[in-house]
């Protein structure tokens, strides 16, 4: 073997090394570059108290990076999904509605939910219903809880890499 030989020899072992190591810096930069953009969506629940009454306030809060898009939402009660009988603009209320009726009484002050195709950004929150219950205390609300049995809600989102994610609260 000769000395060009060997020189030929090292220059393709180092171009190939150079190779290896660029293609894995750049799997490294885009598995960043996803993180960097990766929304986390987190069923928050705040309880409030007042000489009036209690209340209870339902959001979803997105502690990641980047903005959740919205591809699905719904409630169930009882692992069976709730289908609005009236506007999809009047969800919340109709399954309040549903879930509640006639068993206690209850004033309904915000609610909404996100579109789907919408956005939450990144730290941004969206009050799924702000619920007052007037003369009762906080245990009451506790019971009332109960009273109204399994009630869930499912979301299905992605990141900006259409990276399906699901939150799931009950």
């Amino acid at each position: 073997m000769t000395a060009s030989d060997i020189i030929a020899t090292c220059s393709v072992a180092v171009a190939t090394l150079a190779f290896v190591a660029t293609a894995y810096q750049a799997w490294v930069a885009r598995h960043h570059n996803r993180l960097s953009v990766r929304p986390h969506l987190v069923w928050h629940i705040a309880r409030k108290n007042s000489l009036a009454g209690a209340g209870i306030i339902y959001s979803v809060k997105n502690l990641g990076l980047g903005p959740a898009i919205v591809t699905e939402r719904y409630f169930t009660k009882d692992d069976i999904r709730f289908v609005p009988p009236g506007l999809q603009t009047d969800e919340v209320s109709d399954f309040l509605k549903y879930v509640i009726g006639q068993k206690f009484n209850y004033k309904l002050n915000t609610f909404g939910l996100p579109g789907k195709g919408s956005a939450i950004p990144a730290q941004g929150e969206v009050v799924i219903a702000d619920v007052d219950f007037p003369g009762q205390s906080l245990s009451q609300v506790a019971v009332n809880e109960e009273i109204a049995g399994k009630i869930a809600f499912h979301l299905t989102y992605k990141s900006l890499y259409d990276e399906a994610l699901e939150l799931h609260a009950e």
